[in-house]
């Protein structure tokens, strides 16, 4: 059983993983690139229009573009505060209702590269299907947004100190960052709830400031000295990352509380017929220890099929004794022809004959965690088809300092590796290449009967699981690695071959034994 703090840990760093992944599916750095231009360039029409209605509301001319001024200055950050002082400089209140309405709608642009971006880290559709409705929309957002900015601008100049302005632009910033992210996103499952879109709000807004405060204190230790050149440039610069680290961290907050907001939903107890599979050969001498495992899961509602792979060993009378107490049924499959895929391809039948919807696999050196069952159920609950487990050396083999930390850093490279060459990749996946370990792999009966089941292979002539894997990216998009469904597997081919063979061996078979004895290493 992990302990409360591991759990908590683990589901922390599945939430964060999980909304990385939604922000890189929706391309959320291009967007945040997108945003940060249409911000920039609608920056002078909010000023304008900002601008015309205190005009409209009978203030001077001046004393609007004091107030912007002033409010700019005493909000934002130094560099940005000069670009947005330059530009209130021209401010006219002489704008007609027609041209202020033509800047309005040309400025449209910038609430809509928002909510394609808000949206689209939600993980929701960017638009209706109605363009007409969707424009209208975008235009009454538009006409909120201004609002709320002539609102700012009057109720920050009209703060008596300078800290007390400070305070209530913060305040400002943070209440109009959160009505963005509540009134963007479609109001389905995934927007976050009121709470946590103003824990995400708050969160985003510390570090909008965080970044204006440092960067400006960064510039005012530089700039001194500087030409009047140098110094308009760095001040664009400055002006721009600010608004594009700003954009990118109001989207990343925005992503965690969509994910947060699902995931607070408990998903409903998986209690689909489960089997777990494991192929072997010749593994009398350590199947007892793998089966010791599978008996101490903290969920033990499963099945187990043995497919033994015409082992000449007692293997099958191992399997047998195990069985008179395991707290599960066992069974003992035969399959006469040689290969894991052909042993995997017998157990996985069996069980579909006798009714599993969910198939679990490991090996018969490999350990499972005690939670590995659970686990996989739990990511089957939520939505999974595939789930591609963790693996990291027995501790019983007492592994070195290199076999902890080196091979499963180079595991990951060789993940890396895997999901950007071509045979892995191209218009009939539904889904990313991920490292799998055919030891702590699971899979849907369905997915697992469309895609066309096991590759039936020897060992030598290929990776089965990763072809399963592939064959399953094909009919179906939820393919997940799981880092917490974990096993702890066997070092012994690496310590008999050594790495360099081990690394040829899993890199499509470079390395070969001569004999085929020799590939099964016991």
């Amino acid at each position: 059983m992990t302990s409360p703090s591991r759990r908590t840990a683990r589901r922390w760093r599945e939430l964060l993983m999980a909304s990385h992944r939604r922000y890189t599916r929706a391309n959320g750095d291009a967007l945040a690139g997108s945003v940060t231009y249409s911000l920039l360039v609608g920056l002078v029409p909010v000023l304008l229009l900002v601008g015309t209605v205190l005009g409209w509301a009978g203030t001077d001319h001046s004393t609007v573009a004091r107030g912007v001024r002033t409010a700019a200055d005493r909000t934002l950050p130094t560099e940005v505060a000069q670009v947005v002082t330059t530009a209130s400089a021209d401010l006219d209140r002489s704008l007609t209702w027609v041209s202020a309405a033509i800047v309005l709608w040309l400025s449209v642009r910038s609430v809509r590269a928002l909510r394609t971006a808000f949206r689209a880290v939600c993980g929701q559709d960017n638009g209706s299907g109605n363009p007409v409705l969707d424009n209208l929309r975008d235009v009454w957002l538009a006409a909120a947004l201004y609002a709320a900015a002539t609102v700012a601008v009057v109720v920050v100049v009209a703060m008596p100190t300078r800290v007390s302005a400070e305070v209530a632009g913060a305040v400002l910033l943070g209440g109009l960052v959160g009505g963005l992210m509540w009134l963007l996103p479609w109001p389905d499952e995934r927007r976050p709830s009121p709470a946590r879109t103003a824990w995400a709000a708050v969160a985003a807004t510390v570090v909008v400031l965080l970044l204006g405060t440092l960067g400006g204190t960064y510039l005012e230790h530089t700039m001194p000295g500087r030409s009047a050149v140098f110094g308009a440039v760095a001040t664009l610069v400055a002006t721009a990352l600010w608004v594009a680290l700003s954009v990118r961290a109001v989207l990343r907050a925005l992503s965690i509380a969509s994910v947060v907001e699902e995931w607070s939903h408990p998903a409903l107890p998986d209690d689909r017929p489960l089997w777990v599979v494991v192929p072997a050969y010749q593994e009398a001498a350590g199947i007892g220890a793998t089966l010791a495992a599978l008996a101490a899961q903290d969920d033990t509602r499963f099945s187990l099929v043995v497919a033994d792979n015409a082992s000449s060993d007692a293997t099958v009378a191992v399997v047998e004794a195990f069985a008179a107490t395991a707290p599960f049924p066992v069974h003992v499959v035969v399959e006469p022809e040689r290969g894991v895929g052909h042993a995997v391809g017998a157990g996985v039948r069996f069980a579909l004959d006798h009714g599993a919807l969910l198939i679990a696999r490991t090996d018969a050196d490999a350990l499972p965690r005690p939670d590995w069952v659970s686990a996989i159920r739990d990511r089957f609950a939520r939505g999974a088809e595939v789930v591609c487990g963790a693996s990291v050396p027995r501790r019983d083999e007492h592994p070195t300092w290199a076999e902890r930390f080196v091979l499963p850093s180079v595991q990951r490279l060789l993940a890396l590796y895997g999901r950007y060459r071509g045979e892995h990749r191209g218009p009939d996946y539904l889904a990313p290449y991920v490292l799998t370990h055919g030891h702590s792999f699971a899979i849907t009966a369905d997915v697992y009967s469309r895609a066309g089941g096991a590759s039936l292979q020897r060992l030598e002539e290929g990776s089965e699981d990763v072809e399963l894997l592939n064959r399953a990216r094909r009919v179906t998009p939820h393919v997940v690695r799981a880092d917490e469904v974990v096993v702890e597997n066997s070092l012994r081919r690496l310590r008999e071959w050594g790495v360099r063979r081990t690394l040829l061996w899993y890199w499509d078979r470079r390395y070969v034994p001569p004999t085929s004895d020799e590939v099964h290493v016991r």
